[in-house]
């Protein structure tokens, strides 16, 4: 869940699109032995209500560097905090997880940094409005 305060760096669109294309959504899936599928956006292909966006989710790094160059941001500018919890709903391997994908985000020049927290707190977080003290700083919120 994307911060939309004034200023955030998740209000440009092709923001999205660089995480989109830089998350291997396929090798997320192989880590949860056949227990995920990949995520292709948030209405699966075929049902009614997917709509038809000109906009497709694939695994392409190289794309992702080339649209972050676009808006300006080179190698390692462009960092977020995101706080995630060790454990809790539908988490199967979320450390592992959220590492994978930290990793990936680095390889096309976005650094990710963790706040840990546990899973009570991440509820409580995502109930609050994104001008509450406690998430000063925070540019997403994993929403599990």
């Amino acid at each position: 869940m994307p911060s939309r305060l004034e200023g955030s760096p998740c209000n440009d669109i092709r923001g999205h699109h660089v995480v989109s294309l830089a998350i291997g959504c396929e090798g997320i899936a192989a880590m949860l032995s056949g227990f995920g599928t990949p995520a292709l956006g948030n209405v699966p292909p075929g049902h009614p209500r997917r709509g038809n966006s000109c906009w497709q989710v694939r695994h392409n790094p190289t794309e992702a560097r080339h649209l972050l160059a676009g808006r300006g941001c080179g190698p390692r500018n462009t960092s977020h905090l995101v706080p995630i919890a060790t454990a809790g709903s539908r988490q199967m391997q979320s450390l592992t997880m959220h590492q994978a994908v930290q990793e990936m985000l680095r390889a096309v020049h976005v650094e990710v940094s963790f706040e840990v927290i546990d899973w009570s707190t991440m509820t409580q977080r995502r109930g609050q409005v994104a001008q509450q003290p406690e998430q000063a700083g925070i540019h997403a919120l994993y929403n599990s």
